[in-house]
This record gives C-alpha cells, structure tokens and sequence, in this order.
C-alpha cells in the first residue's frame, strides 16, 4: 500500500491566499482543501495526464457534487487529455465562435488577449460580467473546465484570479416569499444581449446574432444533488415571462449572486 502523498507545503501556500477550511484525504492519494465558504476546494494528487480509474473519478465526481468548484493543483496535460477528462462529465460542447477555437482541437475554446497580426488567438473579453456558462443555448453544459497556460504576473505574483457563485445558496438565501415569485417564471436569453447594448465584441456581432433565443427557467433543480439552483439572469437576458407570456421585471436582476447569499462565492487563484 503506497504512503498518502504530503501536500503539506502546497497546501499551506494556498491557505496562506484564502480562508482555510476542512482539510480531507479523499483517498490514498488524494487530498482536498475546502474552503470556509459553502463552495470551493484545492484537489492535490489527481495526475489528468494519466486515466483515472472508475474509483477515482467517482472519488472526483462526488467532491465536485459537494463542493461545485474544483481546483486540480499541479497539472501538465495536452488539449487531447484535457478534452479526454472532459469526456468523463459527458458530451464535449463546441462553442459557435469557431475562430477562437484551437486550431487542431475545436472543442477548446481559446482566451487570450495576446494579438498575432492586430487579432486576438482567443477571446479576450470572455468573463468580464457575472454569467451562467452557455446560458444562451437550449442545453448548457454540465460543466466548465477551464486550464491556464500562461498567466500574467506581477512583482512574482500571479495575476489570474476567477469568481465563482452559488446558485444554489443564492436561491436559498432568498426570501420564502420572493422564492414562490420565481418560480414559474422562464428568462430569455439572448447572445448579443450585452454587447448589443455596451457596444463591445462588435467582430464577432454578426455570428452573436445569427443564434436564436432560448427560453430557461429561472428556478433550476441540479439534475445529481436535487438542489434548487436560481439562474444567474446575466446582461444576456432580455426578460422573464411567466406561463401566460406575461413579461416581469427580474426583482434582483443586475445583483450579484455573492451578495444574495453570505459566504455562497469562491475565488480560483492559479
């Protein structure tokens, strides 16, 4: 039986960044560091460059139920690896804005603001706003998987920082009231919603306009863990409508999800 790996320096490097939280062996080889928020942990010990057994992706799969935001230190993998992993959680989305694909595999999609020729090889403005992942197709997907290559640095620290939310503390830390308000209500989402009205992204508005409008609840029931999630209503929302078409005023459109519920946001540091 092999020795658990000690991740001790690693991971008193991260708390020393953030809150420390419960500290778990997932199993022998695998460490988790929760944060003290109600989402978010480090993982040490998981190597995506080599297949993971049914056992540990199990292992990996409930942890991500529970915790909703993974952070699998250490990893060096190719785009092959990276899309093979993905594979695991189901059918590997492609994104409609095929130019910022990578060039020899299209189900990753490039962020970069580094320009070759006065264009940028990825999408630079792809995370400025608070938003749910591929709201605006019929089925987004199950998860978002996201592997820094380069990063920016200053004065020796990493620049890289990304925030998460709970949908589900954000529903829950709704009033019972308001919660009843929801639920029925539908939002429509639309892909040039927010650059039609900001002015940005205008290079690929042509190709924002040509997807149709979906139509999601606002209340959503996570599919494995039965919670009820409350749809992050991003500037690609148009309006709600209730079952009569009526169209409503979104009662906390524009608030952030981390501030309906305490504690319920994590920030992934690289």
């Amino acid at each position: 039986m092999a020795d658990t790996p000690d991740h001790t320096d690693e991971l008193r490097e991260v708390a020393g960044t953030r809150s420390q939280g419960l500290k778990s062996t997932l199993d022998q080889q695998v460490t988790m560091l929760e944060s003290r928020d109600v989402i978010g942990a480090d993982v040490y010990g998981v190597d995506l460059s080599q297949p993971l057994s049914p056992t540990a992706f199990a292992t990996l799969e409930t942890a991500f139920h529970t915790r909703a935001v993974l952070c699998l230190r250490q990893q060096r993998v190719t785009a092959q690896q990276f899309i093979d992993f993905a594979r695991r959680f189901g059918e590997v989305e492609r994104i409609f804005l095929t130019h910022y694909a990578h060039p020899q595999h299209p189900e990753i999609m490039l962020v970069s603001n580094i320009q070759d020729n006065g264009r940028h090889i990825g999408h630079a403005d792809a995370g400025r706003v608070w938003h749910t992942d591929m709201s605006y197709t019929a089925r987004p997907p199950r998860v978002t998987m996201l592997y820094a290559l380069e990063v920016p640095m200053e004065n020796g620290v990493a620049l890289g920082a990304t925030h998460f939310a709970s949908a589900a503390a954000a529903y829950a830390g709704l009033p019972e009231a308001l919660q009843t308000r929801l639920e029925g209500l539908r939002a429509v989402h639309r892909v040039a919603g927010r650059r039609a009205r900001t002015g940005t992204g205008q290079q690929d508005h042509a190709l924002r306009t040509q997807q149709p409008d979906v139509v999601h609840p606002v209340v959503r029931t996570h599919p494995y863990t039965g919670q009820k999630c409350l749809l992050r209503l991003s500037r690609l929302m148009i309006c709600c409508v209730s079952h009569e078409r009526r169209h409503h005023p979104w009662p906390v459109y524009g608030v952030p999800m981390c501030r309906l519920a305490p504690r319920s946001s994590w920030i992934a540091r690289v």
